[in-house]
Parts: structure tokens; sequence; C-alpha cells
């Protein structure tokens, strides 16, 4: 079976979800604003269920 070629530079080259380190900062600061269980019951929130 011959492999295939990437030909575009945005598509992934190995199973990371993120394709540039920006993106890796902006998920980063996107995971630090994330709220904890007990903040989200003092602002009257739940947080979303399991996924299984």
């Amino acid at each position: 079976m011959e492999k295939k070629e990437r030909l575009s530079s945005d598509s992934p080259l190995n199973g990371n979800m993120t394709n540039s380190f920006e993106d890796i900062v902006w998920l980063g600061k996107q995971m630090e604003k994330l709220r904890s269980e007990e903040e989200l019951k003092e602002y009257g929130e739940e947080a979303d269920p399991e996924q299984f």
C-alpha cells in the first residue's frame, strides 16, 4: 500500500489536535479560564455532564 503525500501544510502530520504553537498557547489560555466545580456552584451553574 502506498503512502499518500500531504498536499496542505495545514493538515496535521501526526495525531495532535493542534497544528501550530499559537493554537497551543490559545488553548492553554482557555484552559486557565475554566472554572472548577465549586466556582460553578457559586455562580449557580452546572458543569457539563461526563461523556462516555
